[in-house]
């Protein structure tokens, strides 16, 4: 009778401690799965680009909240005293909702971009040729009827307007803290504007080298006439 007893708590303390390993194990198991997913998704989160990608993250969030919201005690424990489990999807929330202002902002600027350089080149392209095609008449001035000369160095001077006029649009043409459409109209007002006064001074200045030169040029040729007379 006592050798039955002992043998019935044996058993049942061997299949308790059966019990509590394989519940442990079972709990290590969980957290690992629940770590394995959440590790996928912020990747995902990391390389995703469109509106589509981060709506379908989103809602891989939600599954996961709603699958292991059962297990969130044995989350808790084995995430304590760093994470709760709600802790780590707040934390992948924020992780999504970032990346989701990010890529909206390199969007923006790259849209800047595409507005903010046609733009610039092609007000560059028709101010040098409406400057050098009204130059002519003082190259042709300066360099008294040479008209071979003149053209030629009228050309010289467009290409170097031009090239000079471009690489300033693309020294400027960075764009920072563009979160929405707003700021970006802002951003392309700013930055054209800008050009186009910097654009509007080099123009001016091209114009009054022209005005000196002929001036010069005309000065010289009634010095040379009076020394013939």
């Amino acid at each position: 009778m006592k050798a039955t007893v002992i043998q019935i708590i044996t058993t049942l303390i061997i299949v308790t401690t059966i019990s509590i390993a394989q519940g442990k194990k079972s709990d290590e198991a969980i957290a690992q799965e629940f770590q394995t997913q959440y590790k996928t998704l912020l990747t995902k989160i990391e390389l995703a680009t469109t509106i589509e990608q981060f709506a379908e993250i989103d809602n891989s969030i939600d599954e996961l909240e709603t699958k292991y919201l059962s297990s969130e005690e044995v989350l808790n424990k084995a995430f304590y005293p760093n994470y709760s489990f709600i802790g780590k999807i707040e934390k992948i929330r924020r992780n999504l909702e970032d990346a989701k202002e990010r890529t909206i902002s390199n969007n923006l600027v790259i849209l800047g971009y595409w507005i903010y350089l046609p733009i610039s080149i092609l007000l560059t392209f028709w101010t040098s040729k409406m400057l050098f095609k009204n130059g002519r008449i003082f190259m042709m001035d300066i360099f008294h009827g040479n008209e071979k000369l003149a053209l030629s160095t009228n050309k010289l001077f467009e290409i170097g307007y031009f090239l000079l006029n471009v690489g300033f649009a693309l020294l400027i043409l960075e764009m920072k803290h563009v979160e929405n459409t707003r700021d970006l109209i802002e951003s392309l007002s700013t930055k054209i504007g800008g050009f186009t006064i910097y654009l509007g001074i080099v123009f001016m200045l091209n114009v009054v080298l022209f005005m000196r030169g002929r001036k010069n040029a005309m000065r010289n040729k009634t010095v040379n006439t009076i020394q013939q007379q």
